[in-house]
Formats: structure tokens, sequence, C-alpha cells
């Protein structure tokens, strides 16, 4: 189990927060705003606020996850390890964007919300989408800032192992459809 800090437990927070530990890294999490708490516990740990305690792991929050609504986001590219990621965090976070931020902003297509030029079907256009500009459409960026979090967990608590993920595909066929005409 890996515990969450964060001085306020949004409905975004916990949100996204599931996203990344439970469906895509496969672990549990728990989220606390005690701080008291927080310090004293033995498991794998994130401090998610904007104060820093110590030598746990630390990501300063952007911001977006804290707001309620939708509103217009300041988007300005975070360049980090030859890729652009965006939503910046500060200096002394582990990772120079925030990683549950822009998780969120991408999974809830949050842009599309926000967008007024539509094509003349009424359409979202790619081209326009964040992971268009930065060149990132063709990555599963929100699986590879799971992967950054888990590899800093696994470097500051080596007991700590998350279950290994593996592809599987599964080939279907409609076969009720094959049959629609027959007897018709």
């Amino acid at each position: 189990m890996i515990l969450i800090y964060s001085e306020e437990i949004t409905s975004r927070l916990d949100y996204i927060s599931k996203v990344i530990f439970k469906q895509i890294l496969r672990t549990e999490i728990a989220l606390t705003t005690n701080p008291a708490y927080f310090l004293k516990s033995e498991l794998p740990k994130i401090n998610y606020s904007n104060n820093k305690f110590g030598d746990e792991i630390y990501i300063k929050p952007h911001g977006l996850l804290l707001k309620t609504g939708v509103e217009y986001v300041d988007i300005k590219p975070v360049k980090y390890d030859n890729e652009t990621y965006f939503l910046e965090s500060s200096i002394d976070s582990i990772l120079p964007f925030d990683p549950f931020s822009a998780a969120f902003y991408l999974v809830t297509r949050f842009e599309e919300y926000l967008e007024t030029d539509f094509d003349k079907f009424g359409r979202f256009q790619a081209s326009k989408s964040i992971l268009s500009k930065f060149n990132l459409v063709k990555k599963p960026v929100v699986n590879i800032w799971a992967d950054l979090i888990a590899k800093e967990i696994e470097k500051k608590y080596p007991g700590f192992l998350f279950p290994k993920r593996k592809f599987e595909f599964i080939s279907t066929i409609d076969i009720d459809n094959a049959w629609a005409f027959l007897h018709k």
C-alpha cells in the first residue's frame, strides 16, 4: 500500500490516484490529510502538498486538482529526460512536472471542455490537443508517468515492488452479427 498525503483530498485527487495506482500500477493506496500520521507511517509514501517535510517522495501540486469546475489552464512545456511534459511542479519535487494533475488533464479530456473551435461536424480537433502540440500523441504518457512514480517509490523503498504488468491481446469476433441476416 502507498500512503499519499495532501493538505486537501479532493474528488479529482482521489480519482487520479486510483487511476495511477490501482488501475495502472495495481497497488492499493490510502489518502490522508493528517501530517502526523503521514510522518509516523512506515508505508511507502508520497507527499503531494505545498509543504515538504523532509526526505520523503515529494511532488508539489500544480493546483489543478484543488480546483472545482472547468476553467482555462495555462499549459507551458516542461522538459524532462528528453521529453516534453506539462503542468510544472517545483525544483524540489521528484519530477519537474505534476504527474497527477497532468494525468487528470489527459484522462478526463479536460481540454475538450474548453475548446470553442470545432470542426464542421462539431468535433474536437485532435490537432489542437496538448498531446499533438508536444508530439506525445503516439505515446502512453499516463502509463509512462505512472512508471516514473513507481521507479521513484522503488528507489526510495527498495523492499516495495509493484506487481509486474503484462500485455495481453484478446482478439474477439462479433459472432451474433455474422448471423444477423439468417432466415431473413
